[in-house]
Parts: C-alpha cells; sequence; structure tokens
C-alpha cells in the first residue's frame, strides 16, 4: 500500500473576529476533507509535543522522522538546495528576506517585495562588493516575491553565527559571532557589511526610510553548512517523491534523497499552481511508495495577516484533494492530512495549538468526525499525537 501526505503549512488557526469568532477551516467550503474524515480517523497533532511552537523546518523533518537532527538544523542550506543551488563544502548558505527598515534600521516590515530592476542591480552591486572587500563570491537567487537564498563562497568563513530571522521591531544589524575565533567574528562583520550595504544600495530609490514602500534591505539568515542526511528510502524502506514549490519543503525532499520533481507554476505560496500539484501527486502515487504533497500558501497568508487570502487557499487545497481521490483510490493508497503547525493569521506567527490530522485508508477504521476542522479532530479516535509518532503510525498501516 502506497502512502499519501498532504501537508498544509499553517493551514490550522485559532478563532478570528473578521470571522465571527471561526478558524479559516470552519467557514472555508471543503467537502473533500469532510468526505476523507467520513472515512479515516481524525485527532490532534503536535509536531514536537505539546505547548511547543514549531517552525516549519522542524516539523516536516520530525513528521518524516528525522527528529532527531533538529538541534543540527539550519534554514539555510535546506533552502539554497530547494532552490537548485549547489551548495559546496565550504560554503555557507543563507534564507534571505527584502525587508523594509527605518532610518535606524529598525524593522518595519520583514517581508516586502522589491521590483525586478533593482534587485538585478542590487545583487550586482554586492557581488562586486563582496569580492572587492572581501575577497568572496556572493550568488543569490530570488525564491518567491520577498524571498532569496544567498551563498558565499570563500577562505575563512565560519556557520558558527549567530544569524536570527528579521522581526518587526527588531534591529537589521542582529549578526553576532557564536564564539571568539577569528573566523566567526570575520564572518559576522561581513554579514552584517552585507546588509548595511544592501540598505545603502537600495535606499539610492529614493524610497524615504520608514515609510511603506518597496523595500529597502536584505536581510541573509538562517545560516548553515552543507548537510547530509540518511536516504528516505534506507530509512523508512520507502521510494519516495515530494511535490512541493517552497524552497525549504523542496530542499528536504531533496535532501532525504526523494525525487523532487520542477512543478510548473508551483510557488509555495498562495498563487501555486494547485492543478500542477494534483497532477504530479496522482502520477508519483503510480510508481511510489510515499507521496509527500506540501502547500505552503496557508502559512503564507497567515504570515501576511491576510484572512480571506487563507480560506481561498484552503479551498484550492480542498479541491487539490478532491482531483486526487477522484483519480486514485482508497483501497490502494493510505491518505494522510494535516497542518505541520497553526499559524495565527491575527499574530502573524506560529502558535502552539495542536492541528487538526486525519488519516484514512483500507486499513484504517472510521470515527464519527465529519469535518476537517481544529474543534472536530478533538473528538477523533486517533486522540492526539506527535510529529515523532507519525511516521511509526503510517509505516504500521502500510506495512
Amino acid at each position: 500500500m502506497a502512502a499519501l501526505m498532504i501537508i498544509g503549512d499553517g493551514m490550522a488557526d485559532v478563532p478570528l473576529s473578521e470571522l465571527g469568532g471561526h478558524t479559516p477551516l470552519e467557514v472555508a467550503g471543503c467537502p473533500n476533507m469532510a468526505r476523507l474524515c467520513s472515512k479515516g480517523r481524525s485527532g490532534l497533532f503536535d509536531p514536537l509535543g505539546p505547548g511547543i511552537v514549531a517552525e516549519s523546518a522542524e516539523a516536516i523533518m520530525t513528521i518524516l522522522g528525522y527528529g532527531h537532527h533538529l538541534t543540527h538544523l539550519s534554514r539555510g542550506p535546506l533552502e539554497v538546495l530547494g532552490a537548485g543551488l549547489d551548495l559546496e563544502e565550504g560554503d555557507i548558505a543563507f534564507r534571505c528576506n527584502f525587508s523594509l527598515v527605518d532610518e535606524d534600521l529598525r524593522i518595519r516590515n520583514e517581508r516586502v517585495e522589491v521590483p525586478e530592476n533593482s534587485r538585478l542591480d542590487l545583487i550586482q552591486s554586492l557581488q562586486d562588493y563582496c569580492h572587492s572587500s572581501w575577497g568572496l563570491d556572493l550568488v543569490f537567487k530570488l525564491t518567491w516575491r520577498f524571498k532569496g537564498v544567498m551563498l558565499l563562497k570563500g577562505e575563512n568563513l565560519s556557520s558558527e553565527v549567530i544569524t536570527p530571522p528579521p522581526g518587526r521591531g527588531e534591529e537589521a544589524l542582529a549578526v553576532r559571532p557564536l564564539t571568539e575565533s577569528a573566523d566567526s567574528t570575520r564572518t559576522a562583520m561581513i554579514i552584517n557589511s552585507i546588509i548595511k550595504e544592501s540598505n545603502r544600495i537600495l535606499s539610492k530609490s529614493g524610497c524615504p526610510p520608514g515609510v511603506d514602500g518597496p523595500a529597502n534591505i536584505l536581510i541573509p539568515w538562517g545560516i548553515g553548512r552543507k548537510i547530509s542526511l540518511e536516504p528516505f528510502s534506507t530509512k523508512h524502506g520507502l521510494n519516495a517523491t515530494c511535490v512541493a514549490g517552497a524552497s525549504l519543503v523542496r530542499g528536504i525532499g531533496e535532501a532525504c534523497g526523494m525525487t523532487v520533481p520542477l512543478i510548473a507554476g508551483a510557488t509555495g505560496g498562495v498563487d501555486t499552481n494547485i492543478e500542477a500539484k494534483a497532477e504530479a501527486a496522482i502520477e508519483a502515487c503510480k510508481d511510489h511508495d510515499f507521496v509527500l504533497v506540501h502547500v505552503g500558501g496557508p502559512d503564507e497568508a497567515s504570515h501576511d495577516g491576510e484572512v480571506q487570502s487563507k480560506v481561498k487557499i484552503i479551498e484550492k487545497i480542498d479541491s487539490m484533494l478532491g482531483d486526487i481521490l477522484e483519480r486514485t483510490s482508497l483501497e490502494g493508497i493510505l491518505v494522510t492530512l494535516l497542518s505541520d503547525h497553526t499559524s495565527s493569521t491575527a499574530l502573524r506567527r506560529h502558535t502552539p495549538h495542536p492541528t487538526p490530522i486525519v488519516i484514512t485508508g483500507s486499513r484504517m477504521a472510521s470515527d464519527d468526525v465529519r469535518e476537517y476542522t481544529e474543534s472536530a479532530a478533538s473528538k477523533g479516535g486517533l486522540g492526539r499525537i506527535t510529529g515523532a509518532m507519525l511516521m511509526k503510525t503510517i509505516l504500521g498501516l502500510v506495512g
């Protein structure tokens, strides 16, 4: 029996005043998710354990059975890998945000798009700056709207550096050495200088600092080096594929040795090509034992505070699910639908609340839950499970 896992990133939420005290899952029209629940068992899911706030990388790695790697997990290398860049030994990798800062370089908005011509000018200027000032090569690739990945290549670079993700009200120049070594101190200085130089270059556009407008700074974060993971096929005995648009999830798939197809229009955002993802998932189910389908849009809508956008992308996921169920048979496939963590649209961040999960297949008896929502799942026969338990449960059902 093959296993199909569908993750709606940050699909779970808390009640919102804009929705009359309901969650986006409760108001979205999701007949296919309801159909899945009527045939399977539901429950509540804590990716890292009750009361723990999970980031997407931590949650998905734990879900796939790689939770023991979390202490050494860095987001940068995974995103770089997922973006299709070559990460060599000695390189340091970053996830990057284009952001907006005020005159004191405090972040007003950590997620801001930048016009293409300004971005291209910036990258060329930063490449020249790094080469002439530090003797380094810089490689950059935009992955979606305000997101990018960056590589620094050269001598005497260290990953022993603190590079926090940008947060509103925080200082942009927040990079600090993690150790007292010369390489760590030098690398922190280099990264801060790149951030400051990006602000100088982007501010030439004439946009006044501290007001709404295009991005005026580039902030690298999630520093790390090339990682090596045990292949998913060796670890779990399953031939796996990863259907995703988000560079982070594609990178996790690549690092785990999964097949990671390129999908036209798959962006990792609310604008993703949901029909193409459904098609890719259906094809993958024909010759793979495990198919991971990830849709990042709900989390992006949550971080942007866009309630209706979140409802719409959830309904698109339901449509994708319907497409898949229409063209596959639950007799031969175990389907797991879950949200990897809760994303509060009101707070624009992840929260520790458990998320709904449903598992459906010929070997899974049904319970009385008939809708895929946070409140309904709490009454399900699965009870409350953690990320560390999920792959063990799935392997027990498909073995």
